[in-house]
């Protein structure tokens, strides 16, 4: 698909989110891929949360606070190798498991994969899929949480929710063994998600750039830059790296076998 044409898309998908119509509290939303597979998503109400952290990178500050006037499903697992390949015929990955999460896609390939999947004919009226903001991202990983991991400070919090490895080139440590696994293995948080933190990065929809202080409501990002931002760590991630306030960045082609990605689906204005 042409790159101009999938950024304009999923430009106009990001720019829906301050026209969000709510569902009923806490409906879940299970989208049929065909073949007995499914893509499951929860409902993530609005709300307000402190953004970035005091003790983390210098661009994780400052901490600011972010308002949401609408609510949005989020897939409670990572996009799935089976559902990428119920979806567009193909699977990228470089450790083959159905219930792996997809890696070594760029973010054009998950932009792409949301195209598709909008054009399925599966959703309920009035219903896009898209990525996630970086905002969304992180309230969502959080799940009314203030601590360095949804489920604690500690590197036994991590162990619980999360893979990850010791280093960069995983010499030592970590419970990842040197590769992703299948999702839902770990503990969720409280909004019924997992692997937020750890097994794959995960593409956002905004561009990367520093933060800056004081408060923003149903914020999309900067509207240029470089690189597209990632979230939540990788299995090759030591515990020191991640964090639900942790931030990672790419070009928009950058592909490898920790980058990955899960959907968003909201109400059309």
């Amino acid at each position: 698909m042409n790159t101009r044409l999938l950024i304009i898309m999923v430009s106009l998908l990001t720019l829906s989110t301050a026209a969000f119509a709510a569902p009923p509290a806490g409906q879940p939303l299970t989208l049929d891929l065909g073949k007995g597979i499914k893509l499951e998503l929860a409902w993530v109400a609005p709300g307000e949360f402190d953004m970035g952290s005091t003790i983390g990178g210098d661009d994780e500050k400052p901490v600011h606070q972010v308002k949401f006037t609408k609510g949005c499903w989020m897939g409670k697992y990572e996009v799935t190798q089976e559902q990428y390949e119920a979806v567009t015929g193909k699977n990228p990955s470089g450790y083959k498991n159905p219930r792996n999460p997809v890696e070594n896609v760029n973010w054009f390939d998950a932009v792409a994969f949301i195209v598709q999947l909008n054009g399925m004919g599966i959703l309920p009226a009035g219903v896009a899929c898209r990525l996630p903001t970086e905002a969304e991202w992180e309230y969502a990983c959080r799940a009314g949480t203030t601590t360095r991991f949804y489920s604690g400070n500690t590197e036994s919090d991590l162990a619980r929710i999360g893979w990850y490895g010791a280093s960069r080139v995983l010499l030592y440590g970590g419970n990842a063994g040197k590769h992703p696994h299948a999702v839902g293995e770990k503990e969720p948080n409280k909004f019924g998600l997992y692997d937020m933190i750890g097994n794959v990065w995960e593409w956002c929809s905004d561009w990367y750039g520093p933060y800056h202080g004081g408060g923003a409501v149903d914020p999309t990002g900067p509207a240029t830059g470089v690189k597209r931002v990632r979230r939540g760590g990788a299995f090759p991630n030591a515990q020191g790296f991640l964090g639900s306030a942790a931030r990672g960045a790419s070009a928009p082609l950058d592909k490898v076998s920790a980058f990955g990605f899960r959907v968003v689906c909201a109400p059309a204005p």
